[in-house]
């Protein structure tokens, strides 16, 4: 599981500074379509046939949805994918507020998460970029009430010089 550094707390938000992850995503499939994929991708269709461990978190934002890889994919070379669906990136270092939650991750509960993040950090002068995104960490057969999910999004923290 990727963890962030804790950099700072603004009651339930958490703000975190993450190194780079290497990702695989996909764009333009949706939901289980979207999973499936990737799920194919790190279980041997790729041109290596090579499983590949999931790690967590998986995160959904507006474009698609990635799968976290093992951090070793950022200094050697991932398989390349079958499905040209599948894009191999990096997530560059950044800092991110998230607001847990538990259970199903419905775009209802997503929205109101995202609801009460934002404005918290307006209140506070912290500066967000892009849109929120959710990351999920637990396998779709753990029940809903034990799913640990995050609302994120990109924060410009002020650093010292």
């Amino acid at each position: 599981m990727i963890q962030g550094e804790d950099i700072g707390r603004i009651g339930d938000i958490e703000l975190r500074r993450y190194p780079d992850i290497p990702i695989a995503r996909t764009s333009g499939a949706w939901g289980e379509e979207s999973f499936s994929i990737l799920y194919r991708y790190i279980t041997g269709e790729n041109l290596n046939g090579s499983r590949i461990q999931m790690t967590a978190p998986v995160i959904n934002d507006a474009e698609g949805m990635s799968f976290v890889l093992p951090l070793r994919f950022l200094h050697e070379s991932p398989p390349k994918p079958v499905d040209q669906r599948v894009e191999l990136r990096t997530i560059k270092s950044r800092e991110v507020a998230v607001l847990r939650f538990r259970g199903y991750a419905y775009p209802q509960v997503v929205s109101e998460m995202s609801a009460r993040l934002l404005p918290t950090l307006e209140r506070h002068g912290i500066a967000h970029m892009g849109e929120p995104f959710l990351m999920r960490y637990n396998s779709p057969m753990v029940p809903g009430f034990l799913r640990r999910n995050e609302v994120g999004i990109e924060i410009a923290m002020s650093r010292p010089d």
